[in-house]
């Protein structure tokens, strides 16, 4: 049985509430009981009593200190309790945070309207609770879902104008607005317009909010995890909806799919798309001057079907994408986030829900995508919108709908919500995957500053709202560290972040290097979150010259014996500035191993087996010294990556240290997995080739590993947060790869489609395997009927398909 609320009294509020969400959810902030309205007044007081202050009280009440001495604030609104021994997030938060990301979201209660569905501001995606649904329900309540991804809802008018039951899929979780992480704000609203704590007030005496009911409002508590003190109860878990099979597949060219004007979306290949093709345009927020249509077939059974809509995994980057259904007369519009799809928490095929409707098989019912997009002007240049295939599946007979016709745009009702949510604790899953793991090379894109822009004329207006600001006053950034348990247990990958908010007209890139060497906060600390210093105490100067970034630095330089070190986290910190391409770090004598051209750089010191001589003139030198073997060379691909050149000997050597010796053969091996860059590929700027690395099997197949590795595509924040895509020109994968005499060969599956591109899959395949030049010189690389061009001698052959 799920667990439920307390019986109410008389004259109580009747719970009404049910779970958001299926599965189980990590317990975030609370609902602030002294000032749920974002003006902070240094207090967090949550439901059961408990209380943060800003300012440790003195003297200390009974209960267990913070972990520093004095230091109750821990910044960004959370405070210290005694009573629960945790931090309470935050001050003047005015709903329920959980910890989730990118799952199907539920209605919590029957709704006879969708008051609102869509963006906050359309015009700039990083302000408030983002992309949000609100919903009104019968009792006078209503209740906002913020930061979504996806949104499968359309609003209507006036109350009666739908039926939505509670546990009814209206929209997938996410990260948009002002979110520091992804997770779901959930926002409930009386009667009397007023924010209330749906867990509503077991502390002793008054509670501090007045508009606050006393009584619990949930039918059924959502389930939960906990990372620190168990503040909200828990109840037992929604099921997940069921995967979309046996649907009806309208597939882009096909039958039933049709553009206007003809050919005006481009054609390319997806690995997740149906039949392997999709379609892409460039977006616009103007009017729209291109369109797709995907065609309910005419003379199907009538009744309600799911919709479902495919997002292909590559050029699909567009975070307002909106899509019209046309249905049994009414129109419906529902909007996802494409940049954002598919992923690998829910919709790893990319199919993403978009709602139920009716549907009567008479004829013009159609799902309609266009050009036109609701995405920030300044940045939408740099988008692509894709379009794949639509799913239709049969759910039973029509439903009665209501007399009110549901509306096109959303209406203008907004939730009074100040200050957005922010979320501070890691989702459930706390240690990160493989596909999270940002890379020491790469370089992400730059947060984007939102600029004030002209809304369409058909955007609501928010009320009572401020406008954004050209130039925000903070700039949220990530801070990476370590997992010090997966660093200790040797099992990568090590990097974890957290997020600081740093004065937009600060240096942030120093600002970022001071905060690293702060360490981690106390929360992140109890998180297992640790900073390495290999010796280091801070830097001296760091200078940004073109777009490499100098760093010096102070300490005593200490080798750990270990590849991964100080120099990977300051590289991985620094390269979250799109200006920022190479990282060079000096060691206190400001030597470094590549002082000179482009690429990365760090202190023969850090260097796993390098041990410090004795004797102060003489040079320290590395057990093994870094060769040009790691450098791929290709005939026609730019170099990746400078060699080390040899350095100036320094003038005086550290102080030997006693220096744990690396095993002779580890456990695992970093490797490295060549991608591209989105943005340079369409601009045909080379060098188009971008590095991520992998952890593998000291004792697997290193070749084989990066290609099977290749052929999956970028993880989750390198497609999304960096803008990597790999390129397939038509191919699927390979079914045979063999090395004989130092020649690789490898035999593709697909179609080969170079669409025109001098540079193609071919050039990306030799980059991967000629990095392991110690076993491979040359590749051959076969077509789907087995040819190549040169299949015989020492040499690099391509099918004719590929050739420039």
């Amino acid at each position: 049985m799920a667990q439920r609320a307390q019986a109410a009294p008389a004259q109580a509020v009747t719970a009404f509430l049910y779970p958001p969400y299926p599965g189980t959810a990590s317990q975030e902030s609370v609902f602030d009981h002294t000032s749920p309205n974002y003006v902070a007044d240094n207090r967090v007081v949550t439901f059961n009593g408990a209380e943060g202050r800003k300012a440790c009280p003195n003297p200390p009440p009974a209960g267990t200190p913070p972990p520093e001495a004095g230091v109750c604030d821990i910044g960004y609104g959370g405070y210290w309790s005694y009573k629960l021994g945790d931090w309470l997030f935050y001050d003047g938060h005015d709903g329920i945070d959980y910890g989730m990301s990118y799952r199907p979201l539920y209605a919590a209660a029957d709704a006879d309207q969708v008051i609102y569905s869509g963006w906050w501001d359309p015009q700039n995606h990083k302000v408030s609770l983002g992309l949000y649904v609100r919903l009104h329900h019968p009792n006078g309540y209503s209740t906002s879902y913020g930061h979504m991804s996806a949104v499968a809802v359309s609003a209507c008018s006036t109350p009666g104008c739908v039926f939505i039951p509670h546990g009814e899929w209206i929209g997938f979780s996410g990260s948009t607005g002002n979110s520091s992480g992804p997770h779901l704000h959930l926002r409930v609203v009386n009667p009397s317009g007023k924010a209330v704590d749906p867990y509503g007030w077991t502390g002793s005496g008054a509670d501090p909010w007045p508009n606050n009911q006393k009584e619990s409002l949930w039918v059924q508590y959502p389930s939960l995890i906990y990372y620190g003190a168990a503040i909200f109860p828990s109840g037992s878990a929604l099921g997940y909806p069921p995967a979309p099979v046996n649907g009806i597949v309208v597939d882009d060219g096909g039958a039933g799919f049709s553009e206007s004007p003809a050919a005006c979306w481009k054609t390319g290949t997806s690995t997740n798309a149906t039949n392997g093709a999709m379609r892409y345009v460039k977006p616009r927020t103007s009017a729209p001057s291109c369109s797709a249509q995907w065609a309910f077939p005419q003379g199907t059974t009538a009744g309600v079907y799911a919709v479902y809509i495919r997002v292909p995994s590559n050029h699909a980057t567009v975070e307002g994408a909106f899509y019209d259904i046309q249905h049994a007369g009414k129109t419906a519009r529902v909007l996802i986030n494409q940049a954002v799809y598919p992923n690998r928490f829910y919709a790893a095929d990319g199919w993403i829900y978009m709602g139920k409707y009716n549907f009567t098989g008479t004829g013009s019912e159609f799902i309609r995508l266009t050009n036109q997009t609701q995405d920030e002007s300044a940045a939408i240049g740099d988008m692509e919108l894709g379009a794949d295939s639509v799913q239709f599946i049969y759910q039973g007979d029509a439903t009665p709908t209501p007399p009110s016709i549901v509306t096109d745009t959303p209406t203008p009702t907004r939730t009074l919500t100040g200050t957005p949510t922010k979320t501070f604790t890691p989702t459930i899953t706390r240690t990160p995957t493989a596909t999270r793991t940002a890379t020491i090379t790469r370089t992400p894109t730059i947060t984007r500053t939102p600029t004030i822009t002209r809304t369409p004329s058909k955007t609501p207006t928010a009320t009572n709202t401020k406008p954004a600001t050209a130039t925000p006053l903070y700039t949220k950034l990530k801070l990476y560290f370590v997992d010090r348990f997966r660093l200790k247990a040797n099992t990568p990958p090590y990097e974890v972040f957290g997020t600081r908010y740093l004065s937009s007209s600060s240096n942030l890139p120093e600002g970022v290097l001071k905060e690293y060497f702060k360490g981690p906060g106390a929360t992140e600390y109890g998180w297992g979150y640790t900073a390495i210093y290999n010796g280091f105490t801070g830097f001296t100067k760091l200078e940004i010259i073109g777009d490499v970034a100098h760093v010096h630095l102070k300490g005593a330089c200490v080798s750990s014996g270990k590849d991964f070190n100080i120099a990977d986290l300051i590289t991985l910190n620094l390269k979250q500035f799109g200006t920022i391409q190479s990282v060079k770090i000096y060691d206190q004598f400001d030597q470094t191993q590549n002082p000179s051209g482009a690429g990365d750089s760090e202190p023969i010191c850090l260097d796993p087996s390098f041990t410090a001589t004795a004797t102060a003139s003489i040079t320290p030198t590395a057990s093994r010294t870094p060769t040009p073997t790691k450098t791929p060379t290709v005939t026609r691909t730019p170099t990746i990556t400078k060699t080390p050149t040899n350095t100036r000997t320094p003038s005086r050597t550290p102080t030997p240290t006693n220096t744990k010796l690396p095993s002779a053969t580890p456990a695992y091996t970093k490797v490295t997995v060549y991608f591209v860059n989105k943005v340079k590929y369409n601009a045909n700027t080379p060098p188009f080739e971008v590095e991520g690395k992998r952890y593998v099997s000291s004792s697997a197949d290193f070749a084989k590993f990066v290609l099977d590795e290749y052929f999956k595509g970028p993880g989750l924040t390198e497609k999304n947060d960096y803008g990597w895509i790999a390129v397939f020109s038509g191919f699927t994968g390979y079914s045979k790869f063999e090395v004989k005499d130092g020649v690789a060969h490898i035999y593709l599956k697909g179609t080969c489609n170079s669409a025109g591109r001098e540079y193609n899959l071919a050039d990306i395949l030799m980059v991967n395997l000629k990095q392991f030049n110690s076993r491979i010189q040359f590749v051959k690389i076969y077509d789907e009927n087995g040819s190549t061009q040169i299949p015989d001698g020492a040499s690099d052959s391509i099918p004719a398909c590929l050739a420039p």
